[in-house]
């Protein structure tokens, strides 16, 4: 592989317990040197009531609504246990998806996405689902706890129904040793920090800290994250055009390609 601008650079990873290792893999191939910090963990539901009742009456939904690989993967892990033939039912509804790894997820499950945006974000979806219109029609929506509301507040201003059903939670993962990451932070000697969630982001400010954080150029996977980052009052230095993890290493090289190479 060609000499890279990441080369000797220290990038933060932040991530979930046994998330998918290909970002930080990518960035390893180029040259970077890896800080992984694990920031979140995702868990079932600590109920399972809503979940369950909007999985038993399925055919009462015009579409379903994923922004994530995970809702995909927990809603589908929970359908399995709950209704055997739930798979069937879904396979016949509209499916909206955001990003390329929920798609794949779906498509993955033999459930491929109806419509997916040409950019990967709650806002574009909201386009697509304008463009097939709401009025009158039911949608679910499986998500995180502590998703955004941009997707169902624009169904119901537009006339149609959604049922907001969590189907993963995301934790603070045990206490781990954090001190290493701390003082690099502290000392200058991280080149960047990325983050893939706002959950990750959070967390990671409440392990870290916000001065040492502070003192990081950011990197953020879309304007979701980029918009958390700064209600905390950091500064985000390099969000992708394309919200993926190649998109992301891209943005990476093309900002310290400005810069003088790693002595």
């Amino acid at each position: 592989m060609p000499s890279s601008s990441l080369d000797g650079r220290v990038i933060l990873v932040t991530r979930a317990a046994g998330a998918d290792p290909s970002f930080q893999q990518m960035l390893e191939a180029r040259g970077a040197r890896v800080l992984s910090l694990p920031a979140i963990e995702l868990v079932e539901p600590s109920s399972t009531t809503a979940l369950d009742e909007a999985i038993r009456t399925l055919r009462q939904y015009d579409g379903l609504v994923f922004t994530s690989r995970n809702a995909v993967e927990f809603f589908l892990k929970r359908t399995r246990a709950v209704d055997p033939d739930a798979p069937a039912v879904i396979a016949g509804k509209r499916i909206y998806a955001v990003g390329e790894k929920t798609e794949s997820a779906l498509r993955e499950a033999g459930m491929p996405a109806s419509a997916v945006p040409r950019n990967f974000s709650a806002n574009d979806l909201t386009a697509l689902l304008t463009r097939d219109g709401v009025w009158g029609k039911r949608f679910l929506f499986p998500r995180s706890d502590i998703a955004r509301d941009v997707i169902p507040r624009h169904i119901r201003s537009h006339g149609g129904t959604v049922d907001e059903v969590v189907a993963y939670e995301n934790r603070r993962p045990p206490e781990t040793d954090v001190e290493p990451v701390r003082r690099a932070l502290r000392a200058g000697k991280v080149d960047a920090a990325t983050f893939f969630s706002p959950s990750a982001l959070l967390n990671t400010v409440d392990l870290v800290g916000l001065e040492a954080l502070s003192r990081t150029p950011i990197a953020v996977i879309g304007p979701t994250t980029r918009d958390a980052a700064r209600d905390c009052g950091l500064r985000v230095r390099i969000v992708p055009s394309a919200a993926t993890a190649e998109g992301l290493v891209e943005a990476l090289e093309i900002e310290f390609a400005r810069k003088k190479p790693v002595p």
